[in-house]
């Protein structure tokens, strides 16, 4: 813990006394590319999280992505390829579920330029889910988070069926909760239209109250975050 905040503090100096090339430089500096996997990983945790910093997480993420993609092309053996994409993955879920004005997280003002960069790593995320073989549940949630991001630029259509492949693939999963989020989503994006707002104010009710009948956390919270999205959408 010591070292992760020690390197935040170096990373955030060197970004505000040179540039983020040379707090790039310092990260790649620190180890195996494992090692730095794993640093630049933290960094985008504590740059948004602590920092409430967006344009460097995007800054040190993104270089984070590349770093790891490229490292990958380079290792010499599967599985070390393998656990670097799967940095790359793991940022690049981290990168645009920040970067998702839904959230409206407190300290954190998104511009349109950084929802579309979060827009673009959801993208990533698919592609690398995909590639990388990952279980339904893993590539479900990859779906929903480029259908969250769909849904704010308006794209709805698009939205609507990356929340139905979401579902089904959760079903797959045998995940419930994770179905019903799935299809709370859609029933919001389909507020959006005229013609079918009445079927999804349907639909995400339907959705909410079946998360709570299940009463476990998850779902709970599943619930809970339909209700705040929704209000979101709906201004």
């Amino acid at each position: 813990m010591a070292g992760e905040e020690k390197m935040l503090q170096q990373v955030v100096e060197l970004c505000r006394t040179k540039d983020t090339f040379a707090a790039i430089a310092h990260v790649e500096a620190h180890g195996e590319p494992r090692d730095v996997a794993k640093v630049y990983a933290q960094l985008v945790i504590d740059l948004y999280g602590q920092q409430k910093d967006v344009p460097n997480m995007l800054r040190l993420g993104g270089a984070g992505v590349h770093y790891c993609l490229t490292e990958a092309e380079r290792a010499a053996d599967a599985d070390a390829a393998g656990e670097l994409r799967g940095m790359a993955k793991m940022m690049s879920f981290n990168l645009s579920a920040n970067c998702w004005p839904g959230w409206e997280d407190e300290g954190i003002t998104l511009t349109a330029g950084q929802i579309a960069q979060g827009h673009d790593f959801a993208k990533v995320n698919l592609r690398l889910a995909n590639e990388l073989g990952r279980s339904a549940d893993k590539v479900a949630s990859a779906w929903w988070l480029l259908g969250a991001h769909q849904l704010a630029a308006k794209d709805n259509a698009q939205a609507i069926a990356s929340f139905v492949r979401a579902a089904s693939l959760s079903a797959e999963a045998r995940q419930e909760d994770g179905r019903l989020m799935a299809e709370g989503y859609r029933g919001i994006a389909m507020q959006a239209s005229a013609e079918t707002e009445a079927e999804g104010t349907k639909e995400l009710t339907t959705a909410i109250a079946a998360l709570r009948n299940l009463n476990t956390d998850d779902a709970t919270f599943y619930a809970d975050q339909l209700e705040s999205v929704a209000k979101f959408f709906a201004k």
